[in-house]
């Protein structure tokens, strides 16, 4: 399943593996690379290998993408799917990543759910304190949203599924109505 230009590297004297596979969208599974332009993560078809799109996050330490802990999302029709900066939209066939831009004086930002039409929301990251934003992928140009927004978890047909959990409370779990018109 390794693709083409990403065969296995020497490393002191022996053979290292550099790709790593990241979950299962579908017919498709999400990988990431290691390559002489840097990191690339990949949707792969899980039955042949094929490279059926791709996006480079040329930010991150190759260290760094080893420990990865966000999670694949994917929009409820199954177009976009996401994980942290990376997006991919099956539809137009083509993946990118908001990682750092020194180039725009922008940080990461970690996606975390994201709609039907492409409206994701997520996290800047290495913020302190932490800064919201919603990204309408077709810009890919994020909007900070106000410090008590609630992320949702999931999204579908014009909801948002949140929780809250409280010091010595039971988790809550709600499902709310997106404000943005936006989001319909």
């Amino acid at each position: 399943m390794t693709p083409k230009g990403f065969d296995r590297q020497e490393k002191d004297g022996s053979t290292a593996y550099n790709g790593r596979a990241y979950g299962v969208v579908d017919t498709h599974i999400l990988t990431m690379w290691s390559g002489s332009q840097g990191p690339t993560w990949m949707l792969q078809d899980t039955a042949t290998g094929r490279v059926d799109m791709k996006a480079q996050c040329v930010s991150y330490a190759e260290e760094s993408l080893w420990t990865w802990e966000d999670h694949i999302v994917v929009s409820p029709n199954g177009r976009y799917v996401i994980s942290g900066p990376v997006v991919f939209d099956r539809k137009q066939k083509k993946g990118f990543c908001l990682d750092w831009d020194s180039s725009r004086d922008r940080k990461g930002i970690s996606l975390t759910s994201v709609t039907d039409n492409g409206m994701a929301y997520g996290i800047v990251e290495e913020s302190d304190p932490q800064v919201l934003v919603q990204v309408p992928l077709d810009t890919a140009e994020p909007k900070v949203l106000s410090p008590n927004t609630v992320l949702p978890l999931m999204q579908g047909d014009g909801y948002g599924l949140v929780t809250r959990h409280d010091p010595g409370e039971p988790l809550q779990i709600f499902v709310r109505p997106l404000h943005s018109s936006a989001d319909k």
